[in-house]
């Protein structure tokens, strides 16, 4: 049984892409700042992110011989890329829960894109049938969900809690019980008590496969018995980072 905590946090998941999708919109234009949510103090957090995924981007310039999404178009190429990308798991998901729930579709997406905020609001009303349903069903909702909120928050150049890293962990390489081939993302950002500030919060980023288990050399922090790397060490991880495929 799918606890309800779970659920609403599906929901959540969902109802903010769509909040957001109009930011994501309104920032394919050049010159568009972006619409910062975050505090200042998470200013340290967004510069580590930027350094840790552009040894990612370096090896994908290795291998095409170009950056991703480069054009000389006045536009933010990589925000067209999000919006399609959002645009159509939205459209996939809403017809995956209809054909296993046996709802009605909606009238699909008319161009990559379309508007997917009623794609998204079908799915956020279907998500505690879906737990009902199938686990399996919840578990995919759950990690479309989390992926297009990732995916708008990171365009947004934006930070939260939970949020994933678009890289592979060097130490277990993304094995998992449910992917034992590896390959998965389960590097997180979490805010955690800090230990030295009492009242206050630090960011670290957590492995939370279940497997992970570096050398001590490797990490010195456990958050619940899962490694984390403090800030200072998020420049000595990034070195590390595996590109996400």
């Amino acid at each position: 049984m799918i606890a309800p905590a779970l659920i609403r946090a599906v929901i959540a998941d969902l109802d903010w892409t769509t909040e957001r999708w109009d930011d994501l919109v309104e920032y394919r234009l050049k010159g568009t700042p972006r619409p910062w949510r975050q505090p200042d103090e998470l200013d340290p957090i967004r510069k580590a992110i930027a350094d840790a995924l552009a040894r990612v981007e370096r090896a994908e310039v290795e291998r095409w011989g170009r950056a991703p999404g480069f054009s000389p178009a006045p536009l933010h190429v990589s925000t067209l890329d999000v919006m399609v990308d959002i645009v159509a798991e939205a459209d996939t998901l809403h017809e995956t829960l209809a054909q296993y729930l046996g709802h009605d579709r909606l009238d699909p997406a008319t161009s990559a894109f379309d508007d997917p905020t009623r794609f998204l609001r079908y799915a956020a009303a279907r998500v505690a049938d879906a737990a009902t349903e199938s686990d399996d069903l919840f578990d995919l909702v759950a990690e479309k969900a989390a992926q297009m909120r990732t995916a708008i928050a990171h365009e947004l150049g934006e930070v939260e809690d939970g949020q994933t890293l678009e890289a592979i962990c060097p130490f277990c390489v993304g094995v998992t019980s449910r992917h034992p081939a590896g390959g998965a993302k389960t590097l997180r950002f979490r805010m955690i008590d800090d230990r030295l500030r009492k009242g206050e919060k630090e960011a670290v980023i957590v492995c939370e496969s279940g497997l992970c288990q570096p050398f001590a050399a490797e990490c010195s922090v456990w958050v619940k018995g899962k490694p984390a790397w403090r800030f200072p060490d998020w420049e000595w991880l990034a070195e590390r980072l595996l590109p996400a495929v």
